[in-house]
């Protein structure tokens, strides 16, 4: 499976940089999209909620409040006003 590049940042810091992903899924104001390498140019609003990325050999996951994603030639921007990562997925199942 192919990777792609995501950046996420808030107001207050740099949350991630150049990370590259195998696929990841975020609530939009259309609901929760899964992208994939290739994913369609997209520019929509976030609502809050779990986002989660898949990389090769691990799952990480944030909460993320609302903001803004944009999709464009293999790159994902994030911009959210707070973003945490979630230390412990050990109870949580995820399915991409």
């Amino acid at each position: 499976m192919g990777v792609f590049k995501v950046d996420i940042f808030t107001p207050a810091e740099i949350v991630q940089k150049d990370l590259e992903v195998e696929s990841f899924s975020i609530p939009t104001a259309a609901g929760i999209i899964t992208v994939l390498p290739g994913h369609a140019s997209l520019v929509s609003k976030l609502n809050e909620g779990m986002f989660i990325i898949k990389q090769s050999k691990e799952k990480l996951c944030y909460k993320i409040s609302a903001g803004l994603i944009k999709i464009n030639k293999g790159h994902v921007l994030i911009l959210s006003k707070n973003v945490k990562k979630v230390e412990d997925l050990k109870d949580i199942e995820f399915k991409f």
